[in-house]
């Protein structure tokens, strides 16, 4: 697993937190995994089978986008087949939002 953090001048941090042959046990191959992205502000949390792979947090103030396109994608490499079901999108409650509920 990485944590990345990437400073307001673009500087990258990356740590190496968990090993990678400890998180492929996580992943079932040929089967269905269920993959979650939250995006929460400047944070990233990627996260397949309840195991956290990647966390992102990116200070780059210039370079973020609060609106836009989703993507999958696949990286290149040897020839692949990738798919997706249930794919399901919700917008996270705002601070606003969850103050209100803390006071009722």
């Amino acid at each position: 697993m990485k944590k990345v953090v990437i400073d307001e001048d673009g500087t990258r941090h990356v740590t190496k937190v968990a090993d990678p042959a400890e998180l492929l046990k996580h992943i079932r191959r040929h089967e269905w995994n269920d993959y979650r992205i939250l995006a929460d502000g400047s944070d990233i949390l990627l996260q397949i089978n309840g195991a956290t792979f990647t966390e992102v947090s990116d200070y780059q103030k210039d370079m973020a986008a609060s609106s836009g396109v989703i993507g999958l994608q696949i990286h290149p490499g040897p020839p692949m087949k990738v798919q997706f079901r249930n794919l399901r999108i919700r917008m996270l409650k705002s601070e606003d939002e969850k103050e209100n509920e803390r006071i009722r």
